[in-house]
């Protein structure tokens, strides 16, 4: 059988990989946190938020990505939950809309601003 590298590292040097990795990456985290505390600080957005089913976990999984620094499952999560509330809002069946096109519908009826 053809294994990788990594799949022979043992535990103890996964662990010592994973501490290593973590103590590089922790002060980056540490600001991504800061600045997520501080814009949720009032919770206005998470009450809006919470009117969608699921929506809250969505929006803690995207805050927990962009802490993490995985910026593109930041984008998509966000990115699904705005696609989830403007086809709540829109209460029509829209599901052959691309994500553009829902958009656009949403900026026409004012659900949504150009900026």
């Amino acid at each position: 059988m053809n294994h990788s590298k990594e799949s022979n590292l043992d535990l103890k040097s996964i662990k010592k990989d994973l501490k290593k990795s973590d103590k590089k990456s922790r002060k980056a985290r540490a600001k991504r946190k800061m600045f997520v505390n501080n814009y949720f600080d009032d919770n206005k957005y998470l009450i809006w938020i919470d009117s969608y089913p699921n929506s809250e976990d969505i929006l803690s999984e995207a805050t927990k990505s962009y802490i993490d620094g995985n910026y593109i499952s930041t984008v998509m999560l966000s990115q699904a939950l705005i696609e989830k509330m403007i086809r709540k809002e829109l209460d029509v069946d829209l599901k052959r809309l691309d994500y553009r096109s829902l958009l656009r519908k949403a900026k026409e009826i004012g659900l949504i601003q150009s900026d």
